[in-house]
């Protein structure tokens, strides 16, 4: 199976619940799964401009929530790819899609702080 049919397989909410639930789950400790709160499973976009300026699709990415018992629940990303051989890259790939992922927050936080300050001197 080729990648762009392992991403539409993988962009089904039902299919990745049982992905965590059947694959990741077993390799973590006992009652991880339990904090999970499939049920906020959510697609994140995954379309990146490059320094280039080149448009990049990245891999599959689901977002959840995980209940800690200590007040906000924190997000967890869940990053997807299908790999054909190993890919030893993958930690400075995922780094990467965190990084951008970074300093796109970061910029909308910023643009809504000078919208924010505009309007609070239009007052």
């Amino acid at each position: 199976m080729n990648d762009p049919a392992y991403k539409r397989v993988l962009a089904h909410s039902r299919i990745v619940k049982d992905l965590v639930i059947g694959c990741i789950a077993p390799l973590r400790p006992p009652g991880w799964a339990d904090t999970l709160d499939l049920t906020s499973l959510r697609p994140f976009p995954t379309e990146n401009i490059s320094d280039q300026l080149r448009r990049r699709l990245s891999d599959v990415v689901w977002q959840l929530d995980r209940r800690t018992g200590k007040g906000a629940p924190q997000t967890v990303n869940l990053v997807i790819e299908h790999q054909s051989s190993i890919d030893y890259a993958m930690p400075l790939r995922f780094l990467n899609y965190a990084s951008l992922t970074y300093q796109r927050l970061y910029l909308l936080r910023w643009i809504a702080e000078i919208e924010q300050s505009a309007r609070s001197r239009e007052l």
